[in-house]
């Protein structure tokens, strides 16, 4: 356990206390039968302390707080049966009259008169902030698109291309060796046969992380993009970035590689100067822990939580104490709870949250109680 991850400050008020047994529980060992008990009398002792409890543990999805929760509702409550609805055959008869009305309506009779493509899967896939998909390729492939993502797949009999317009993708390649899978994303392209890795853009970085098998890595270096690529790619774009590309090397799993995006109007720098980093499990798992709706923080600074958490949310921080910032943090957070980060950092560090406007937070140190 790293010490210096800030877990906790001393318990003052019913909402400390509630956070507070939520990091015990979240910590190693777990709570002993005599802890187990203490919470107990402790929980059943006022109706605001349950309350506040079952709201801050929204915030943590951990075992240990699954299992206290299932020790105090260990009885189980059988749901009455459901008593099938009675409908006349005169309303079932309007019902679907006029729902097929509205399949008339609403049809798009153009793609009867327009061939369809070989690849039904080509087009364009996109999540808004908040937002996570998956999506079933034609060859079995799958990907999976983080918050404010947008991907381009275009399959043609050759090769199979996608594109990575914004945000963050993982793709798990189904096995054909005849036709490479290439991921093309702001002057990088990753191809492989067979595989699994994540391509994530952000802040002006192409960040490649392989999770299964091995990628092949290439790079605009030392070159302008001439013409911009449009929110649309074609054949055209896949061929001129093809003419400007550099190897970089191989990625094993649990290998990572961060290059600079290059733009239109960027000159490509050198990828020589990232070396090629090589994750552990646990750091490889955390990274990927958002595909399981959570976001895993042990020892990240303040900085990057917060930052992380605003790809989530429409919601931005603002930092200005270098001493918060540097904070460290630690614990599992559920992606479609973030709102409820606010509260989870009041209670857990000693930080004051000020909402200077509707979705914008100062975090700062609390200032000291005089007794």
């Amino acid at each position: 356990m790293n010490h210096n991850v800030i877990k906790f400050a001393a318990p003052k008020s019913v909402e400390d206390i509630a956070a507070d047994w939520l990091i015990r529980m979240d910590g190693e060992p777990t709570l002993s039968p005599a802890e187990q008990a203490e919470f107990k009398r402790w929980i059943n002792k006022d109706p605001k302390h349950k309350s506040e409890f079952m709201s801050l543990m929204e915030v943590w999805d951990n075992a240990p707080v699954e299992e206290i929760h299932q020790l105090l509702y260990a009885k189980k409550v059988t749901a009455p049966p459901k008593k099938s609805p009675i409908f006349k055959p005169v309303y079932m008869f309007c019902s679907m009259f006029f729902i097929a009305g509205l399949v008339f309506m609403f049809t798009d009779f153009s793609r009867f008169t327009q061939p369809e493509s070989v690849y039904s899967s080509n087009g364009i896939y996109v999540t808004s902030i908040g937002q996570q998909q998956q999506y079933s390729l034609d060859d079995g492939s799958t990907v999976y698109l983080n918050t404010n993502s947008r991907v381009q797949v275009d399959y043609t009999d050759d090769n199979r291309n996608v594109w990575l317009i914004y945000g963050e993708a993982h793709f798990e390649v189904a096995k054909n060796p005849n036709k490479p899978f290439r991921v093309y994303a702001a002057g990088g392209r990753v191809e492989a046969v067979g595989t699994a890795f994540n391509v994530k853009l952000s802040d002006n970085l192409l960040d490649v992380l392989v999770t299964e098998g091995r990628v092949a890595m290439s790079a605009v270096v030392d070159k302008l993009i001439a013409s911009p690529f449009s929110q649309t790619k074609t054949h055209e774009d896949v061929n001129q970035i093809d003419e400007m590309l550099s190897t970089v090397g191989t990625l094993d799993a649990g290998q990572r590689i961060k290059l600079d995006a290059v733009y239109q109007g960027q000159n490509g720098e050198s990828p020589t100067a990232y070396n090629i980093e090589t994750l552990s499990a646990q750091e490889l798992q955390r990274q990927q822990a958002w595909r399981s709706g959570v976001l895993v923080f042990d020892g990240q600074p303040m900085s990057d939580f917060v930052h992380e958490v605003s790809r989530f949310t429409h919601a931005s921080f603002i930092i200005e104490d270098p001493q918060v910032a540097n904070l460290r943090v630690g614990g599992r957070y559920k992606i479609d709870k973030l709102d409820q980060v606010i509260v989870a950092l009041e209670h857990t560090f000693n930080i004051q949250v000020s909402q200077v406007n509707q979705s914008t937070y100062l975090l700062s140190k609390k200032p000291e109680v005089k007794e």
